[in-house]
């Protein structure tokens, strides 16, 4: 079993579903995004060994507070929204503690950086945010 952190694919649709317009709020707890192609080549990894009958945890290589990262992926794509910590902003209808999505100890890391990724990757667009925003029953 692999158990993942956020994947930065989905900081955009992280904003959609916590999006208050003009503003959005997010926890400022601590998140470990990871780029998704490095999941998939722990993943590729893990599944050629012989198995090891238990979790492993991935993470990126950097921690955020989890509004940070969002604003980061907002603003490489355009989007110039506010986005605000808010410690009582339900994260997908939980309220998160400083260190709830945080990995344990022994995490895989992989390699990619979020700014490296936003630099080179293809960050969430204003438009694909909009129509996620839409899917979720939000204006």
């Amino acid at each position: 079993i692999i158990r993942s952190t956020q994947f930065f694919e989905f900081l955009g649709r992280i904003a959609g579903s916590a999006d208050r317009t003009p503003t959005v709020r997010l926890s400022p707890a601590l998140v470990r995004p990871i780029a998704g192609d490095d999941v998939a080549e722990i993943l590729a990894d893990l599944a050629t060994r012989f198995p090891l009958n238990e979790t492993t945890e991935v993470a990126g290589p950097d921690a955020f507070m989890l509004h940070e990262a969002v604003q980061k992926a907002l603003r490489a794509g355009g989007d110039e929204r506010p986005v605000l910590p808010d410690p009582h902003a339900p994260y997908f209808g939980a309220e998160l503690g400083k260190y709830t999505l945080i990995p344990g100890e022994g995490v895989r890391i992989g390699p990619t950086r979020l700014s490296d990724w936003l630099r080179i990757g293809k960050p969430m667009s204003t438009r694909e945010q909009a129509s996620s925003r839409l899917s979720l029953g939000r204006p």
